[in-house]
């Protein structure tokens, strides 16, 4: 939580280093919580001897690879392309879809208040994650504005039921 609460702290600019600047520690950032979340999702599953890949390690996969599909789809037919930005998004996606994958394998397995809990805390960071994608592609920028009504309550979420 450490982690990805630096990331709030630069992706906001809040040390008025311009956001290009504040960008790249506050992704960072988020990667390194990615990673995080996870490793200990991947741990708590095999400590208990659940089943890793069950039906929600399927589902986050599945989601992770669609979302990637539509996002370079949208992205390369966006009237001003940013390929460079793409690769970089794509291999986020990758780390938060390991992180989807791991999530929902334990929430599946442990069964519990955190099979809907857990899975719609990262849900909810994932969506935001995307909106923001969506802004850094110049596909659609609408949606930027209303991440941090739904970032609080996933971190929140996060904290209850890890």
């Amino acid at each position: 939580m450490l982690l990805s609460s630096l990331g709030d702290i630069f992706m906001t600019d809040a040390f008025g280093l311009g956001s290009t600047v504040s960008g790249i520690p506050g992704a960072a950032f988020f990667i390194a919580a990615h990673i995080v979340y996870a490793t200990c999702f991947t741990s708590l599953t095999k400590q208990y001897g659940y089943k890793y890949k069950n039906a929600g390690f399927y589902l986050g996969l599945v989601l992770t690879v669609i979302s990637a599909v539509i996002l370079f789809v949208f992205a390369c037919l966006s009237d001003d392309p940013q390929y460079g930005m793409l690769v970089l998004i794509l291999i986020y996606i990758a780390i938060i879809g390991w992180n989807i994958v791991s999530n929902f394998s334990y929430s599946f397995s442990d069964k519990g208040a955190r099979i809907i809990f857990l899975p719609f805390a990262i849900l909810l960071f994932y969506l935001t994650d995307i909106w923001i994608f969506l802004d850094m592609l110049n596909i659609y920028s609408g949606l930027h504005g209303i991440v941090w009504y739904f970032y609080p309550e996933a971190q929140l979420l996060l904290i209850l039921f890890c």
